[in-house]
Parts: structure tokens; sequence; C-alpha cells
């Protein structure tokens, strides 16, 4: 993902995210690692992303491994259901301006692809989810 990424998160080794990984039983994506290494989540400034279907998303919160936030990865992980997503193959890495989640799929046909969990449809029974981009780049 080529932006201006504000407060970053603290630096990331490989093997740091080896260990999330393992933590976590999944996999990340080349891409999504090169960023985590780079900055390991932030803020993106003034980032809307153009989806597929012509839907734009704004992207005000990235995720990071480890601690120092209280919204990390590894925290995440512990407050939601995240073993049932894992096992689907998705993991949250951000979210938008209004609460709204990016999910990243991790495995399959569809890895890297990155979906939005729209808070504002949950109760619906479709169109919660709605695929963004194919990737991270």
């Amino acid at each position: 993902m080529n932006v201006e990424i504000r407060d970053p998160g603290p630096a990331l080794s490989e093997a740091d995210i080896q260990a999330f990984e393992q933590r976590h039983h999944l996999t990340l994506p080349s891409d999504y690692r090169a960023f985590m290494l780079q900055y390991n989540g932030g803020l993106p400034w003034l980032v809307f992303l153009e989806g597929e279907g012509g839907w734009t998303y704004d992207l005000t919160k990235l995720y990071s491994i480890g601690i120092g936030d209280p919204s990390n990865l590894d925290n995440l992980c512990k407050c939601h259901d995240w073993p049932a997503s894992y096992k689907n193959g998705t993991i949250v890495i951000g979210r938008d301006s209004g609460g709204s989640e990016f999910l990243m799929a991790t495995k399959g046909h569809d890895a890297g692809t990155i979906y939005l969990l729209n808070r504002e449809v949950t109760l619906r029974p479709k169109g919660r989810v709605r695929r963004v981009v194919g990737s991270f780049k």
C-alpha cells in the first residue's frame, strides 16, 4: 500500500511476525507482511480506497502487532471471536471512520483480498461484508 503513514507502530522483526502467526495459527500474505515490517500499522493520511462496484472507502486506522496500542492485533484477537474468523481465513486489519472493520483473507484462493465488515448493516442478513480490493498492494 503506497500511502503516507502517520504514527506507525513499534518496529517489528521477521521473528515478531512469525511469533504472531504461530500464536494465532495463520499466515499473513507477503504484501501485508512487508507493510507490517515497514510500518507495523498506523494512521494512513487521507486514504480513500476505490473498491469494486464503484464504492469508495475511507481507511483511518491500520492495526499494529505488539504492545503500545490498545487496538493492536493481539488485543483484538483476545476480545473478539477471532478463532472462528481464522478458521474461515480472515483477520481484522483496520477500520474506517464509522467503525466498520477491514478484514483480510489469509488463506484460500482469495488470500490477501481486503473486505469491509460494515457495522451499519450488521443486522441485515445480506450485504454486511463487501469485497473492497484484491490485495493489500
